[in-house]
């Protein structure tokens, strides 16, 4: 049996160490009242704007997950742009696409896997933090791994880096042909 990944301080500074290396991972939390909204921006491929830590940036990938009833990391959005304040919930940015995950991580699961005992937010069951919570990247890891598991068309989102070497060479192969 693995050890179980023990996740920084929940705080979102300590997690600036690691951004600096590239992309971002991030949980982001939604209650009921919301869970309409959510879906309407799955089925619609529509932009959605959403409340975000101020250190999000584009590129980095967020995972939602809806409290009860559904208890479930349900949807994986991507950030198009820097967190920008806002009056109503400090800071939003918008995301695109919003994928609704065929196939969600419940809560259970998550509890389930010794491999994420050792996640503080998790521990806390996603309460506190204004509903964003930082993922480590070993964390992260184990997650990715869950959902790819479950839903297999995730796997080029899930899997692109985002990085401007992969995309400038993607660029030259283009136009080259």
């Amino acid at each position: 049996m693995q050890a179980p990944l023990h996740s920084a301080p929940s705080r979102h500074r300590s997690f600036s160490r690691l951004a600096k290396r590239g992309r971002r991972y991030w949980l982001l939390v939604s209650r009921p009242e919301y869970f309409a909204e959510l879906e309407e921006a799955a089925k619609a491929g529509s932009v959605l704007e959403w409340s975000v830590p101020y250190e999000l940036r584009p590129g980095d990938v967020a995972l939602l997950y809806q409290t009860r009833p559904a208890s479930e990391i349900g949807y994986a959005l991507w950030a198009r742009e820097r967190a920008r304040p806002d009056l109503r919930w400090k800071w939003v940015a918008n995301f695109y696409p919003c994928l609704r995950l065929s196939t969600p991580v419940k809560l259970s699961e998550l509890h389930a896997n010794p491999r994420l005992a050792g996640w503080a937010a998790l521990r806390r069951n996603f309460h506190g933090q204004l509903g964003n919570f930082a993922i480590p990247v070993p964390v992260w890891r184990v997650l990715r791994s869950m959902l790819l598991r479950r839903n297999p068309e995730l796997h080029r989102p899930l899997t692109d880096t985002g990085s401007k070497t992969k995309a400038r060479r993607e660029v030259e192969v283009n136009d080259g042909a």
